[in-house]
């Protein structure tokens, strides 16, 4: 839900461009909040909603093990890994399971995916993309 989102990260507040990800726009349903490491970026089912989809730019680049590690901190608190891992040459994919998102989003099966996105996601994520649901 946005109010546990905000009591994590705080209020909405655009990022400062860097050389490695310029200014986005937040999407529709959707806010832009500053973070240690990068900037989150969450669109959510209605403007107090739950947040269906999430993206982590990293300021600089992570290796993925740290970025997914990163990312689990946006995700709920009971999720775990399915030991569900695909490895390309544009992208990482952890997928992850929660049963508090699978009460609450019966349709989801409670599936979180984590996609890790860069240059050479087995060793450089710049990107991260956390999204609910099943393929």
């Amino acid at each position: 839900m946005r109010r546990q989102v905000e009591s994590v990260v705080g209020r909405p507040a655009p990022p400062e461009s860097t050389k490695f990800n310029p200014y986005p726009s937040p999407p529709p349903n959707g806010q832009i909040y500053p973070t240690e490491h990068g900037y989150l970026t969450v669109t959510y089912s209605s403007p107090q909603g739950t947040a269906t989809h999430m993206t982590l730019d990293f300021y600089e680049g992570k290796a993925p093990d740290d970025a997914f590690t990163e990312a689990l901190a946006f995700a709920p608190g009971d999720s775990s890994d399915t030991g569900a891992r695909v490895a390309g040459k544009r992208s990482s994919i952890r997928v992850f399971k929660s049963a508090m998102l699978a009460a609450r989003l019966p349709a989801t099966r409670g599936l979180i995916y984590l996609e890790c996105s860069g240059p050479d996601p087995a060793s450089l994520c710049l990107t991260v993309d956390i999204a609910i649901g099943s393929p």
